[in-house]
């Protein structure tokens, strides 16, 4: 038997079903992803520690719209703030975990229960996905492996 499940939630389908009003108002906003909000997100969630957290650089951060590829570009252990043209939005932490909320919902959501040889594709930008269900003494038992794809032509894998 596997360890645990994986929970995947279309974003795509998420803003799909939007009304075209926030589509557009949410287009306009982009989100700063920063590794000190994702070691911050680990130590309070998963219980990291600064030691276990090292290789994450405090400061690095990478700007990206809020809506790609038609999709919510959404990692909220990740986004330090949302802004427009630049400027942090006030209640951007909120706006992330509603949508969060929404994306998460039983409508675009699939959990996988693993079992031994399973294998799951998806497009990174256009899920979200986290473990779920793992014991912490089978947590060591999960593997995966990860390949990333770049667009026909190389460039960059974003």
């Amino acid at each position: 038997d596997g360890v645990g499940q994986t929970v995947f939630c279309s974003t795509a389908a998420a803003l799909e079903d939007l009304p075209a009003r926030t589509r557009e108002k949410l287009s306009a906003l982009s989100a700063t992803h920063s590794y000190r909000q994702l070691g911050a997100s680990f130590a309070k969630y998963a219980g990291g520690t600064p030691k276990t957290l090292s290789a994450a650089r405090a400061g690095l951060c990478a700007e990206h719209r809020l809506v790609e590829h038609d999709a919510l570009y959404l990692a909220p252990h990740a986004i330090e703030a949302v802004t427009v043209d630049g400027v942090e939005m006030q209640g951007g932490a909120d706006l992330v975990d509603a949508l969060s909320t929404y994306c998460t919902g039983p409508a675009y959501s699939h959990g996988h229960v693993w079992e031994q040889g399973d294998y799951v594709v998806w497009n990174n930008l256009r899920t979200m996905h986290c473990a779920s269900g793992v014991p912490p003494e089978l947590a060591p038992q999960r593997r995966m492996w990860r390949t990333t794809m770049l667009a026909r032509g190389g460039g960059d894998a974003e």
